[in-house]
């Protein structure tokens, strides 16, 4: 069984909760009704804040269905005993989670059933969860991750040359591995968080200015609750325009009957989709593992470039917050180490082109553009 499948047993999704649960959380997503306190309890809950609580909660349901404890017809609220939530903790820690990540599952839980029963106290499963994230430690240093940022662009550089070159391959394993080389070489010159990467939709995020590409978040979309823009990686844009014009499309097939296609920027081959959250992530960590030996999250990219801003430049450390779409350089320094958001960006694209630079060869391998829109690039001098 693949990670990901065996990931998919370890959380029911919304589309797979008993009837009950689906119909209470209908109920708290509907608009706020001031005359019924009941209703829209999380109707103002940010997308990524209400993806993560939900996967805690469906994370409860799996352990309860794996345990034969999952009463379909009973209430929300009935089935969280302190019996149950004690051994949904251990099975947790048996798992080898992290405790921050038990932690967010139990923050998740306790918040979705308090949407669900407003009416019901479970403050007791949301202070575990303070209790838990207060008391933990880091359980590795994130730094022993780290691969040079030169290393990883050349990782995506080569996948994309491999995947314009591989003579073996069929159509759709070579936009697979375009694919993904793409979103490494995206993410070492902007570290994006992950749930606004995986949401990007062209023509809504994704739009072309004159002769670039630009993205851009409205504030509801943002962590910060701050719109956020700014251009598309200058080396890597001939290679979007030709993941949009041929790798895209052999993903996605044919339309279907009705003509539908998705516009998700990032997708799944055949099912016409985008690539989940999850799924963005677990390419990300397959591709780095397989090349270094150790999977790196896209998140590490962002601790990746402060810690590179701060080491190369460290008089241009306050732009950190722009680069990661802070709400100011006093969450940079707590968690990584606003002036303008597009020279933040811009200067930490020169940062790491003089680190690429200083490594002894400018890698930035440029994808050709010729007549036939073949190969993208030569391939990196490393082949892991």
């Amino acid at each position: 069984m693949t990670d990901v499948a065996k990931a998919a047993r370890l959380i029911v999704p919304v589309s797979s909760w008993p009837a009950p649960d689906q119909g209470a959380w209908r109920r708290a997503l509907r608009p706020f009704d001031p005359f019924d306190p009941s209703i829209g309890r999380a109707c103002l809950w940010r997308a990524s804040t209400r993806k993560t609580y939900e996967d805690g909660y469906g994370r409860f349901l799996a352990f309860l269905d794996s345990i034969g404890e999952l009463e379909r017809t009973a209430a929300p609220g009935d089935r969280a005993t302190e019996v149950r939530l004690r051994a949904f903790y251990a099975r947790l820690q048996a798992d080898g989670l992290a405790p921050y990540t038990i932690a967010g599952h139990l923050m998740g839980l306790g918040r979705v059933l308090s949407a669900m029963h407003p009416d019901r106290d479970f403050s007791q499963i949301t202070r575990a969860s303070r209790r838990i994230h207060g008391q933990a430690r880091p359980v590795s240093d994130v730094t022993e991750r780290f691969r040079p940022l030169e290393e990883i662009r050349g990782l995506a550089w080569r996948l994309m040359w491999e995947a314009d070159n591989g003579v073996f391959r069929n159509p759709v394993d070579r936009a697979i591995l375009y694919r993904d080389g793409l979103i490494l070489a995206f993410l070492c010159e902007r570290p994006l968080r992950r749930a606004n990467l995986a949401a990007i939709r062209i023509g809504e995020h994704l739009r072309r200015r004159g002769d670039e590409w630009w993205l851009t978040f409205p504030a509801a979309e943002m962590k910060n609750g701050r719109p956020f823009e700014f251009p598309w990686p200058q080396e890597s844009s001939l290679a979007l325009e030709r993941y949009l014009a041929e790798h895209r499309k052999a993903l996605l097939g044919p339309p279907g009957e009705d003509g539908s296609a998705t516009d998700a920027l990032w997708v799944s081959s055949g099912s016409k989709g985008a690539l989940s959250y999850g799924d963005v992530g677990f390419r990300v960590k397959l591709r780095t593992r397989e090349a270094f030996g150790t999977a790196i999250n896209p998140h590490d990219f962002r601790y990746m470039a402060a810690t590179l801003i701060a080491a190369r430049q460290p008089e241009s450390a306050p732009s950190i917050a722009g680069i990661l779409a802070h709400t100011g350089p006093e969450t940079a320094e707590k968690h990584y180490i606003k002036p303008g958001q597009v020279d933040a960006v811009l200067r930490y694209q020169e940062v790491l082109r003089e680190t690429l630079k200083s490594g002894g060869r400018d890698r930035r391998e440029k994808p050709k553009s010729d007549s036939s829109s073949r190969a993208v690039c030569e391939p990196a001098e490393e082949d892991n």
